[in-house]
């Protein structure tokens, strides 16, 4: 559901020494939709859940990864 770097060497524009590689999809977006199949559908408690969500455009939905 993200983009897999095309550059893994220590000189790729994702990679910082010692070697963490920082994704491109954020840890928000795939528990915006697990929330949604639990059941949390409100917005409100969609941001309890996950607080940084409002900071993000590339939230999966639940029809992204269930439909």
């Amino acid at each position: 559901m993200g983009d897999f770097p095309e550059d893994l060497s220590n000189d790729g524009p994702l990679v910082f020494q010692p070697g963490i590689v920082i994704p491109t999809t954020p840890w928000e977006s795939l528990w915006n939709s697990v929330s949604q199949w639990f059941g949390v559908l409100d917005e409100a408690d969609l941001n309890k859940i996950l607080p940084n969500r409002g900071k993000f455009d590339n939230l999966f939905t639940l029809d992204d990864l269930y439909g």
